[in-house]
């Protein structure tokens, strides 16, 4: 067997493994909550200590980080997306290197289309920080010229018409499945 193909079968493995042990654990305690038929007296009105992972402390986890959380509606939004390993191993995955994510705003009856390239080689992630740049649109993704029922009209010149001013949350995706989900953060279009 090819040693880099076992070492990548290895990290995967690893991963899940440690997934799975998250998982029983986080199982093991909601279960253990739900159990207990007692209700506390009167004399003892003290929260029960739960011990569960949260997302900062789990082993491989993502965050926003931006910079301008009000941008002009037309213009290029950009974040930054921080993956934390804390696997003890780098993890290998399939999303384009250059694309590992991407962002859009949702909101106000804007939904990205969640499109993303596909490409056929492997980024490795390394044990702790990774700082990933995207961008996002502050214009509607796809117009047609003339108007459809799926698309919103584009402007004269054939450009994006710019999203409505207001609150919008920030998300991302990726293809690769395996790689965390930053919780989206919300941003605000002004005119």
């Amino acid at each position: 067997m090819n040693p880099r193909f076992r070492s990548r079968r290895t990290s995967r493995i690893r991963r899940i493994v440690i997934t799975m042990v998250a998982l029983t654990v986080l199982a093991t305690v909601i279960a253990t909550s739900c159990s207990s038929g007692t209700s506390p007296s009167a004399a003892d009105t003290s929260p029960p200590e739960v011990s569960a992972t949260t997302i900062a402390e789990s082993p491989l986890s993502a965050h926003f980080e931006i910079d301008q959380r009000e941008i002009v509606a037309g213009n290029l939004g950009r974040a930054t997306i921080v993956i934390v390993n804390r696997t003890g191993e780098p993890i290998v995955s399939t999303a384009c290197p250059a694309n590992l994510y991407t962002a859009g705003l949702v909101g106000n009856g804007n939904e990205p289309e969640g499109s993303q390239l596909a490409c056929a080689s492997f980024h490795e992630i390394p044990i702790g920080e990774t700082r990933l740049p995207v961008q996002f649109l502050t214009r509607v993704e796809m117009c047609s010229q003339p108007p459809s029922t799926r698309f919103t009209q584009c402007l004269s010149d054939g450009t994006q018409p710019t999203l409505v001013p207001g609150e919008y949350d920030l998300i991302a995706w990726s293809l690769d499945r395996s790689l965390p989900v930053p919780s989206p953060i919300k941003v605000k279009l002004i005119g």
